[in-house]
């Protein structure tokens, strides 16, 4: 049975991707490339399967982890995402100790993290091709291919008993979490190369991005209800508000808007954007926007026209920074991407703007839901409101009113 559904879960796939319409050229080019990719992934997890498939056939006895090794090579919004796991893990096995292998980029995120006992670093090489996030990566190919075998080597003599790789689509392969030799090796069914793991956790195409998650768990004896939300973000620096222009925010409300994604697609127009900040300020609001560097060009943009008192464009803080700034505003009002799940780590009311006829396919995500597997929105926060992208301002300005009153 769950050979059935692997195989339904990646011609679906594949399916989604060939006949996916085309909202820009960027993603054009990334469609074609998962498209080649599934063509020669399948063809190897047929005999993979067939070669391997007698162990898991023979499963054998789940223990209790004493050391957890948790793989989650992706961005920004993922990586944080997961670490709800966490205080779930720990609560069940207060005593199992839990290491972390993340892209070097994201590891402030799950720095001071009270349950993360080690921190280890893997470069994806393919990471290095993918428009945006390879921003500010100084390493190159052969460097970081080096630095993998060294971690590697590392990270098999931490005897796991369970590593456990998060990912589910490409770059997911999971021979390199194998030469770690853990005692049981779990990962998506759908991942790349499954057929090495020991127990497949299923990933529903159709189910919310949480329920997903907690199939990894299923193992170890956690099951769904189990579940409590909340990401864990405990990486602050309170420097933000001793710059001159931004120190008034110290002791005057305000809000944070976080317009841009690496992915236009999901973009808000710029003139709701600006109808949006216009009212709010000129009804004596105070308004911060936050990016990376590249972005303030657009930011810019939107806010061109308008009256620049109380209205503050940050692009260069640090991670530990925004999360400062995040905790302390009275909401966020973004696109969905990394700012949303920051802001629910630190428990700041959040809207966030889904482009639902982008990312919500026939037969890969069910359109009545504002949540997929294209989207890690935790609607089960009462701390969030979501609207599809062709909502009006005036209907967001609204119900920004409402939230922050």
């Amino acid at each position: 049975m769950e050979f059935i559904r692997k195989y339904k879960s990646l011609f679906i796939s594949l399916r989604s991707n060939i006949v996916r319409k085309k909202f820009s050229i960027q993603k054009t080019i990334v469609k074609w490339i998962k498209i080649v990719f599934l063509v020669v992934e399948i063809p190897l997890e047929l005999v993979g399967d067939i070669l391997f498939f007698w162990g898991r056939c023979f499963k054998k006895k789940f223990i209790n982890p004493q050391k957890v090794l948790i793989v989650r090579i992706d961005q920004f919004g993922d990586v944080l995402f997961s670490t709800f796991l966490l205080p779930i893990l720990k609560k069940k096995y207060p005593e199992c100790e839990i290491d972390y292998l993340v892209n070097p980029k994201t590891s402030a995120i799950l720095k001071n993290n009270q349950y993360i006992r080690n921190i280890y670093f893997w470069d994806e090489v393919a990471l290095h091709f993918i428009a945006g996030r390879k921003e500010g990566s100084k390493t190159s190919i052969a460097q970081a291919l080096k630095n993998n075998q060294e971690v590697i080597g590392k990270l098999k003599g931490e005897n796991y008993d369970y590593v456990i790789n998060g990912r589910a689509f490409v770059p997911s392969s999971n021979i390199w979490w194998k030469l770690i030799k853990p005692k049981h090796l779990i990962s998506f069914d759908i991942s790349e190369q499954s057929f090495l793991a020991d127990y497949w956790a299923e990933y529903n195409l159709k189910d919310e991005e949480w329920e997903n998650y907690m199939n990894l768990l299923l193992p170890l004896g956690i099951s769904r209800e189990d579940f409590f939300f909340g990401p864990v973000f405990e990486n602050f620096d309170d420097s933000i508000f001793n710059r001159g222009e931004l120190e008034e925010l110290q002791n005057e409300p305000y809000i944070v808007c976080a317009p841009v994604s690496f992915d236009k697609d999901r973009e808000w127009p710029k003139e709701y954007w600006r109808d949006v900040v216009a009212q709010y300020r000129n009804g004596g609001g105070i308004i911060v926007f936050t990016g990376i560097p590249s972005q303030r060009t657009y930011i810019e943009e939107i806010v061109n026209g308008i009256e620049q008192e109380s209205v503050f464009i940050v692009t260069d803080a640090t991670l530990p920074q925004l999360g400062s700034l995040y905790k302390k505003a009275k909401l966020l009002l973004c696109i969905d991407s990394f700012p949303t799940h920051l802001a629910l780590a630190v428990k700041t009311k959040t809207i966030c703007l889904i482009n639902t006829s982008a990312y919500y396919l026939k037969g890969f995500s069910s359109p009545l839901s504002s949540m997929s597997a294209r989207c890690m929105v935790p609607l089960l926060n009462e701390k969030i409101s979501v609207f599809k992208t062709d909502t009006q301002p005036e209907v967001v300005l609204n119900k920004i009113k409402e939230l922050v009153e």
